[in-house]
């Protein structure tokens, strides 16, 4: 349907009227759109109104869906929220439809994250990697969950790959306390001033 992936580029754009325009109107001719559902449930969130997403997805939900790509939208929406559980489920109903959905496990490791699971997230984040190695996020995420689990080598070297693909603060701070974890006090001021740098240039 063109006027929803339309309307999926407005929301992107922060053109969210326009957005809701074609939204509407695809709604106003039938309600059983899950994918417009969905985009409606993510305007009402940007406006701050986060009950009136939460009922959206769910009545999506409850909709059939011949790919993962319904269930991986609302996941991203409950993530935004960080209502972590509802995602988790979410990005894992889209595995179960698409075993390959790379960014599916990479959001089910962020989610996984949220809910203190350390080593499923890990898990999940090294499916994404596998399935796209180039993702910095995933590399970022397998760092993060190694490093709460204390595999300390394995974190830095998660990390490092991330930092290539993407520089980010997230992954310069992690290393920091990393390294402040295991006493290499030299690389930890190198990732703080690093952390500091991006910071300064956002």
């Amino acid at each position: 349907e063109m006027r929803l992936a339309l309307a999926h580029c407005y929301f992107l754009k922060g053109r969210g009227p326009e957005a809701r325009r074609l939204v509407d109107g695809v709604l106003a001719e039938n309600r059983a759109r899950p994918y417009a559902l969905v985009i409606q449930a993510n305007l009402e969130l940007a406006e701050g109104r986060p009950e009136e997403a939460l009922a959206l997805l769910k009545q999506a939900e409850t909709m059939p869906s011949p790919d993962g790509r319904l269930q991986y939208r609302a996941g991203l929406a409950y993530q935004a929220m960080e209502r972590w559980a509802e995602a988790e489920s979410a990005f894992a109903r889209a595995i179960e439809t698409d075993a390959d959905f790379a960014m599916a496990h990479r959001d089910r490791s962020r989610a996984l994250l949220g809910l203190s699971r350390s080593e499923e997230a890990a898990d999940e984040a090294l499916q994404a990697v596998n399935l796209r190695f180039d993702d910095a996020e995933s590399h970022f995420y397998l760092g993060t969950a190694l490093a709460q689990m204390r595999q300390f080598d394995r974190a830095v070297q998660a990390l490092e790959t991330s930092l290539r693909f993407l520089p980010s603060v997230s992954a310069h701070e992690w290393l920091a306390a990393v390294y402040s974890a295991t006493g290499n006090r030299e690389k930890e001021q190198y990732h703080r001033q690093c952390a500091r740098t991006l910071k300064n240039r956002a």
